[in-house]
Parts: structure tokens; C-alpha cells; sequence
């Protein structure tokens, strides 16, 4: 049987109209049935997006220990926390299925791979 997640693999990143947030909401209000309703503007350095991301996640969701499918997978990228997902289970493995701009589509990746694609885990986030 397959996996919801794998109707969204390989819908292609569109800067500024499909980025991950875009996906993000995309995924919450077709499968989880949640409308969120994610900032698409984003700050022009890495500095000052990192303090964006840090000051509205608080507004969207609280931090969890133990994920669940739907829940937010925030990713730190070159050292800082800057990509979201949403995360699945798939078979008992957690993955993030994300709208990841490096591949330029929508992966499905387990997240104790993400170092082999060059990022790291910042935490899981259950929306509010």
C-alpha cells in the first residue's frame, strides 16, 4: 500500500510561488485537512532570516519531542534553521517530506539521512 506522501514527490520548487513553506500549507490543508498560513517573505540575508524564523515559529507551533505524521520539521541548513517540512512515517521510519530547493522538487527523505544531503535536524514542531 503506498504512502500518502508519494502523491507530492516531484512537484517542482518554484522560487518565490513553491518554495517549502508553500508546500508546507499545501500539504496540511490536502491531507490533514489544517489551514496554516506560513510568512512567504522572507529576509534578505541569513542572518536576519534565522531571526524571522526564531521570532514567528512560536506563533505557528510548539516543540514536540515525539513527532507525528503532519508535524513540522524545521532544518538547519549551512548552520542555521532554515527549511521546513512535514514529517511522515513510513513502515515505522521517520521522514521529512519537503519542497527542498538544492534538488528543485518536493523529496521524501529519512531524516537520519539528512546530514548526507547536507542538513540536520533543528526539532519537530506540532501546529497550534
Amino acid at each position: 500500500m503506498a504512502h500518502w506522501s508519494e502523491r507530492f514527490v516531484g512537484k517542482a520548487y518554484i522560487e518565490g510561488e513553491f518554495d517549502c513553506a508553500h508546500f508546507v500549507e499545501q500539504v496540511l490543508r490536502e491531507q490533514f485537512g489544517r489551514e496554516v498560513n506560513l510568512p512567504k517573505e522572507h529576509a534578505a540575508d541569513y542572518r536576519a532570516q534565522q531571526r524571522q524564523i526564531d521570532a514567528e515559529k512560536a506563533h505557528f507551533a510548539e516543540p514536540v519531542e515525539t513527532p507525528r505524521e503532519g508535524d513540522a520539521v524545521l532544518i538547519v541548513s549551512r548552520g542555521r534553521a532554515e527549511h521546513l517540512g512535514v514529517y511522515c512515517e513510513i513502515h515505522g521510519i521517520g521522514y521529512v517530506l519537503h519542497n527542498f530547493r538544492a534538488a528543485g522538487r518536493v523529496c521524501l527523505h529519512r531524516i537520519r539521512s539528512l546530514p548526507a544531503q547536507g542538513m540536520a535536524l533543528a526539532g519537530y514542531y506540532r501546529w497550534i
